[in-house]
């Protein structure tokens, strides 16, 4: 595709069974489900050898690839909001035309990332195109379980039985023993990954009559990630007054503010929101600091706006490391 065009994903279907005037009436169908999160189907192609579907391209990627790609850290944030659009996206597709439609195919390489990182499903079926009868409103949930086990563990179901893994834990203790390390650095969230991994096993319960409907599943996510920016919102009063080290950014030594504000330093730049310096690290290493003036925003604005500068990654990008505000100054690094 040229730059700027439209660019849309091409899916192939298995169609060895499927009659074409069943494909096309299929098609019609999905094509008039519309919602947030799920991936629209935007046309479709069908011969008698060939069958394809066309759906929107999303630049975020997959969940699988941001998981188990080359992504270090996945904050607790993100993982909520992906359990939370794809369970919308999933009740969506289960309300459309009375119970007829299913996914049946969920799973984490087929869960997207819209603009703000909320899961959008792709890739479902109508029922009468599935080859067996064991795809069903229930067997959604359950491989909706599975990503819910996937995004607390970041273990793939290839390479370990996640079922069996979180079955084996018998209390809330033992449950700090599934989860991915790098959640665990974060306290503040624990109960609320211990809520997660409660629905994620009632939802891959052996018998089917004990799952939760996906609409129920909806409701119980809220409630997770209502508490999700609460605590968001706490942390980020405990950083006012801060210096604050973004996350993933290579800055050397981690310092106090008191450091660099007494360290040497060299203006070279002046304009109408502040002056630039350049200053010399303890292991050499040389940053800019910009100190803003006659800017007054608030703490939840400032931080809004440097952190989403700061997941900026591009070669002709200076790459924000590290920020402050307190009563009198303002800066960033």
């Amino acid at each position: 595709m040229m730059d700027g065009e439209p660019r849309f994903v091409v899916k192939r279907l298995e169609s060895e069974g499927i009659s074409e005037l069943e494909f096309k009436r299929s098609m019609e169908i999905l094509g008039k489900v519309r919602h947030e999160n799920v991936v629209a189907l935007r046309a479709y192609y069908s011969s008698a050898d060939e069958k394809l579907m066309l759906y929107d391209y999303y630049s975020n990627g997959s969940v699988h690839s941001l998981l188990h790609g080359q992504t270090k850290n996945v904050d607790w944030e993100t993982r909520v909001k992906i359990a939370v659009g794809a369970a919308r996206g999933i009740a969506e597709i289960h309300n459309e035309f009375g119970g007829m439609l299913v996914h049946g195919n969920i799973k984490a390489s087929n869960i997207f990332l819209n603009q703000q990182l909320y899961g959008c499903v792709s890739y479902f079926l109508f029922s009468n195109m599935a080859k067996t009868r064991l795809i069903s409103t229930s067997s959604d949930v359950y491989s909706f379980g599975i990503l819910l086990l996937q995004l607390l563990t970041r273990k793939t179901p290839a390479a370990v039985n996640l079922v069996k893994l979180v079955n084996s834990v018998k209390t809330k203790e033992r449950a700090a023993n599934v989860f991915d390390p790098d959640l665990l650095k974060h306290p503040s969230i624990r109960e609320q990954m211990i809520k997660m991994l409660q629905i994620g096993i009632r939802c891959v319960a052996n018998s089917a009559k004990k799952r939760p409907k996906i609409s129920e599943v909806v409701e119980m996510l809220a409630d997770i990630d209502i508490s999700s920016r609460v605590s968001r919102s706490l942390d980020s009063m405990s950083q006012e007054g801060k210096l604050v080290f973004l996350e993933d950014v290579n800055v050397g030594p981690v310092f106090e503010i008191e450091y660099l504000l007494e360290a040497s330093a060299e203006v070279v730049g002046k304009g109408s929101f502040g002056t630039s310096y350049k200053t010399i690290l303890d292991n050499g290493s040389i940053v800019v600091v910009k100190r803003f003036k006659g800017v007054n925003p608030t703490f939840k604005d400032f931080q809004k706006h440097v952190e989403l500068f700061g997941r900026m990654n591009h070669m002709n990008i200076g790459r924000l490391k590290a920020y402050y505000y307190g009563r009198e100054n303002a800066f960033v690094v």
